[in-house]
């Protein structure tokens, strides 16, 4: 089996009963461009599942550093890596919802659901990155939540 096209068996059935059921995967047939790989987050099996762990791995650390380094050099790095980590961590996830759920009312709906996904992880990561830059950036927002009224 390759990445492009699984073969699919169902219980009791040949490999040669199911030879013709292929695994639709839109990377592959889209051509594979970088933004059909980002609407379709959940296409390639494998690069989206190392990527999502990886994200979260990455999330588990950073968010801890992130809550002691706040006011510090590393602060702002720190944040900058969270303003795209969040984001791309709930893209690849919703992607997979999105697979399992939209055909279930519309299949025609998948690709304007992926397009809306991918406008809102947009918009997402550059208000996340002017939060950076302009304001007390991820961590301290979040942290003001806990401080007092000054």
């Amino acid at each position: 089996s390759s990445c492009t096209a699984r073969t699919i068996r169902r219980r009791g059935q040949s490999a040669r009963a199911t030879a013709g059921a292929v695994r639709y995967n839109p990377t592959a047939m889209s051509g594979g461009g970088m933004v059909a790989r980002l609407l379709a987050a959940d296409g390639e099996v494998g690069l989206a599942v190392k990527v999502y762990h990886k994200v979260n791995l990455a999330l588990l650390g950073l968010t801890p550093v992130a809550l002691a380094v706040d006011s510090t050099a590393l602060s702002f790095p720190v944040d900058m890596g969270l303003a795209f980590a969040f984001p791309l961590h709930g893209h690849i996830g919703m992607n997979y919802v999105l697979t399992d759920y939209v055909p279930k009312i519309s299949k025609a709906a998948l690709a304007p659901a992926r397009g809306a996904l991918m406008g809102v992880t947009a918009l997402s990561i550059l208000g996340l990155v002017k939060l950076n830059l302009e304001g007390p950036g991820v961590t301290g927002t979040l942290k003001s939540l806990w401080r007092g009224a000054k």
